[in-house]
């Protein structure tokens, strides 16, 4: 089918929101009807997949993806890792590599003999090699080295205990390794390298969650520092890539890629071209989505607009599929009353969840229970029935909220309450005002927080500060992702994020000193299902490396457990995201093909693992660049 395009001014507007998993931007529902596409360049490009992204502007783009700026969507399809793991399945698939095997010590992963680098040079094991010698990733804190036997094999060097099989690999699939040629960046990596065995032979033993098991001295971090500097600073003009698609042609609004003419997979990618577009406004992004100058657009609006755009264009269709994370709040302990688990437990009963998502997003999932740290649609499989039989279900109840605050010494009077001292206290939920899906929940949380008798306000602040400012405590609650998975899919992951990243600071946990030093892991009381202390550090630790399938059972049912009842925020809903797709332009074996016409081409959630991976498959965000590959141009 020909694309046709049309010359026209795109229109900004502000006032409503597209919610997907991101950050998505207010728009006016009207200039998003009324909007025409932008003008396009003359590239005769029938057999491209297109979509809108972003990039650094020129002259800023270039060949280095850890330079400043990075290189955007380009990079989703210019590189290829050892394994492509989709992010809310975990089904993971051969990319570079070709197989790999499980010893007690070791995994060895046998690499493509085939694969290239795009400009002709064998990909090898010392590329494999140089991307670990530059990077610390969230395996290198489990390695004790990488070897390169020979060109074609690499051996990641478990510590003792070694993490259990399913978790090397999931360990080892979320690192995109084919990003850093040595025959380009050799120099550095061998720097780096040398730094390496320098720590060593100062440390005294493999320490964990460190960098291939050691901490650099402040003067070996000082030349680390340095020689990555110089590492960034190498920038070719355009990128070298191992994966199916390189940069053709970039300027402020057009990223063209084709085909990588050495790519080892080449004769199964389904277009000749990748066309990016940069387009700022999202009633000019939409206008194009409508007629047909995007293959792919994400999101999932208010339902006026999406009904509007499935009217005017019957091509078009969105597959909607469960996000990994949860858009919700978190307290802050640090203050007063938050730092009563009491008192949180029945601020959690205040919140309306299921009005809260109606305008977060009409298509969220409202969880059974509150924050756990856990995903919500894994927590059935995560844990355990008898404990999810033991933890307490949040629901709406603010009768029961009345009486756990008055055994708690506070008094409701003229429709306000007072504390214990008699105060009436006043607090402000901060959100990022460029997330309006955030803004909206937060608006409601507030409504609802003040309706109950507690004045509460929502300030809504720029994204260059808000971030800050809940970290360092500024609000008495702040909205976020809560109860999501930024990796892999797993429940020891989610906990790692809420428990050693972002959340811990803006939930306002101290740090566990040790012989007068920060460890940088927070203290945390956590009572488990034995009614005993539960170490929330210890179970992040021992996790991964816990052979036991039984044992680990027990600790994830234990921080679940703990989680809900410590209540440190409230899980609003979980996110359901979605991919707009033509297709009358694409072809394909689409996912819940013979309902399209049923359900009006707006597509429920799947409830069938092959169309639950399909959906997953279509999803840019979820580290998938599956759609080159399982789709084709009409």
């Amino acid at each position: 089918m020909k694309r046709t395009f049309a010359l026209t001014t795109a229109v900004l507007g502000l006032s409503i929101t597209l919610t997907a998993c991101g950050s998505p931007q207010n728009v006016d529902l009207a200039k998003i009807s009324s909007s025409s596409p932008p003008a396009q360049p003359k590239y005769d490009l029938d057999s491209a997949f297109t979509f809108n992204g972003s990039w650094p502007m020129p002259p800023q783009f270039q060949g280095n993806p850890y330079a400043a700026g990075g290189q955007g969507s380009a990079q989703q399809f210019a590189y290829e890792g050892l394994f492509q793991s989709i992010r809310s399945t975990n089904t993971i698939l051969n990319r570079l590599a070709k197989s790999y095997k499980n010893t007690p010590t070791q995994t060895i992963v046998y690499l493509r003999k085939n694969a290239k680098w795009s400009d002709g040079a064998p990909l090898t094991s010392k590329d494999i090699w140089a991307y670990y010698m530059l990077q610390r990733t969230q395996v290198t804190n489990y390695l004790t080295s990488i070897q390169t036997p020979d060109p074609y094999t690499v051996v990641f060097n478990w510590n003792k205990p070694a993490p259990f099989g399913k978790m090397r690999l999931l360990l080892i699939a979320q690192d995109n390794q084919g990003m850093i040629p040595y025959h380009i960046y050799g120099k550095f990596a061998d720097k780096a390298y040398q730094i390496l065995q320098e720590a060593k032979k100062e440390s005294k033993g493999w320490t964990p969650n460190t960098w291939f098991g050691v901490n650099l001295s402040s003067d070996l971090q000082t030349q680390y520092t340095k020689n990555y500097a110089a590492f960034t600073s190498d920038t070719p003009k355009l990128p070298i890539c191992s994966g199916p698609f390189v940069v053709k042609e970039v300027n402020t609004t057009d990223l063209i890629m084709t085909q990588n003419p050495y790519y080892w997979d080449r004769k199964d990618v389904k277009f000749k071209e990748v066309w990016i577009k940069q387009v700022q406004q999202v009633p000019a992004q939409w206008a194009m989505l409508k007629s047909g100058q995007l293959d792919n657009y994400p999101g999932t609006p208010p339902q006026d607009v999406l009904n509007a755009a499935l009217k005017s264009n019957p091509d078009i269709a969105l597959f909607k599929m469960a996000d990994v994370a949860s858009i919700g709040m978190y307290f802050n302990i640090r203050k007063k009353p938050f730092d009563n688990e009491k008192f949180r437990q029945a601020l959690a009963y205040v919140f309306d969840r299921n009005k809260i998502r109606d305008v977060g997003n009409i298509y969220g999932i409202v969880p059974k229970y509150n924050m756990t740290g856990l995903v919500p649609s894994t927590l059935n499989q995560a844990v355990s029935a008898p404990t999810l039989a033991r933890m307490t279900q949040y629901t709406y109840n603010p009768q029961k909220a009345a009486t756990m605050l008055e055994q708690l010494g506070w008094k409701k009077t003229n429709g306000k309450w007072h504390d214990p001292s008699g105060k009436v206290p006043h607090f402000i939920i901060g959100a990022n005002t460029t997330w309006m899906p955030g803004v909206l929940s937060g608006q409601v949380a507030a409504q609802q927080l003040t309706d109950f008798g507690i004045p509460t306000n929502l300030i809504a602040a720029d994204a260059s500060i808000e971030p800050s400012n809940a970290q360092n405590g500024k609000y008495d609650m702040s909205i976020d992702w809560v109860d999501v998975t930024f990796g892999f899919s797993s429940s020891w992951n989610s906990l790692n994020y809420m428990y050693w990243s972002t959340p811990k600071q803006e939930i306002g946990f101290s740090d566990v000193m040790k012989n007068g030093q920060d460890t940088g892991k927070p203290k945390v009381d956590l009572t488990g299902l034995n009614g005993k202390p539960y170490d929330v550090n210890a179970y992040l630790n021992n996790f991964p490396i816990t052979q036991s399938a039984a044992a680990r059972q027990t600790m994830t049912d234990n921080m679940a457990y703990a989680t809900n009842q410590a209540c440190f925020g409230i899980n609003f809903f979980q996110n359901v995201t979605g991919e707009w797709f033509n297709l009358e332009q694409l072809g394909s074996d689409w996912p819940q093909e013979n309902e399209l016409q049923k359900y009006g081409r707006n597509m429920p959630v799947p409830t069938n693992a092959k169309d639950k991976l399909k959906v997953a498959e279509m999803n840019l965000g979820f580290n998938s660049s599956r759609l080159v590959f399982d789709y084709w141009p009409n």
